[in-house]
C-alpha cells in the first residue's frame, strides 16, 4: 500500500471525497425519493441515480421493505423514520 502524508493531497480531492452528515439530520416532509433526489439537481438518469446512491448508502434494503418503498412520506423532519434510517437517506441525498 502506497502512503502519502495527507499534507500532499490536493484540497480539491479532499472536498470531493468527504461529505458531512449530522447526527441527527433533518429530511423535507416528502417522499424519501424526493429527499435523496434533492441532491441531484440535474440528473439525466434520476430515478436510476436515485435508487444507486441509496445502494451506495446502505438504505435500498430498508426502503424496500416499507409499504410504499421510495414513494414513503418522511414525515415531519423525517420523523417517521428511526435515526439511522434518517441517517442513511441523508447520506444518499
Amino acid at each position: 500500500m502506497n502512503s502519502v502524508p495527507a499534507s500532499e493531497i490536493e484540497r480539491e480531492h479532499w472536498i470531493d471525497k468527504i461529505a458531512v452528515v449530522n447526527q441527527d439530520p433533518v429530511l423535507f416532509s416528502t417522499s424519501i425519493e424526493e429527499n435523496i433526489g434533492y441532491g441531484c439537481i440535474d440528473c439525466i438518469d434520476k430515478k436510476e441515480k436515485i435508487v444507486q446512491a441509496a445502494r451506495d448508502a446502505d438504505a435500498f434494503n430498508f426502503i424496500e421493505e416499507l409499504s410504499d418503498g421510495f414513494d414513503t412520506n418522511v414525515g415531519e423532519r423525517g420523523g417517521l423514520l428511526s435515526g439511522g434510517q434518517r441517517q442513511r437517506i441523508a447520506i444518499a441525498r
